[in-house]
């Protein structure tokens, strides 16, 4: 884990990147990793990878509703396409729930959402 911090430091994202998916691979079930992966991915700019991640991420620790909200955060407020949100389209209620969220958030205002 410390080489991952000592990479991003001096700025290989790559290897940072690698650094986490090799200590992913050896312990598959920690979700601060995965957390960790997540947000470099969005630093990267790759909006889908991060999605996935987080949504992994939920799906290993279902009580946490965090990696939800950043996986809606980062499909909507960075306006890409996310193919991992089909669990908000086979769900709606937590998207609008999740939208609220984020909504109240950013500007301190809920939404109107029609259902």
């Amino acid at each position: 884990m410390s080489t991952f911090f000592k990479c991003r430091e001096q700025g290989y994202i790559d290897q940072a990147r690698h650094c986490l998916l090799r200590a992913i691979t050896a312990d598959p079930k920690d979700v601060t990793l995965r957390g960790l992966l997540a947000r470099l991915y969005v630093e990267l700019g790759d909006y889908q990878k991060a999605a996935v991640t987080y949504e992994q991420v939920h799906q290993l620790c279902h009580e946490n509703v965090d990696p939800l909200k950043a996986a809606a955060k980062v499909c909507f407020c960075f306006e890409t396409t996310c193919t991992s949100i089909q669990f908000f389209v086979n769900n709606p209620l937590p998207l609008v729930f999740l939208l609220m969220i984020i909504s109240y958030e950013n500007h301190g205002l809920p939404i109107i959402v029609m259902l």
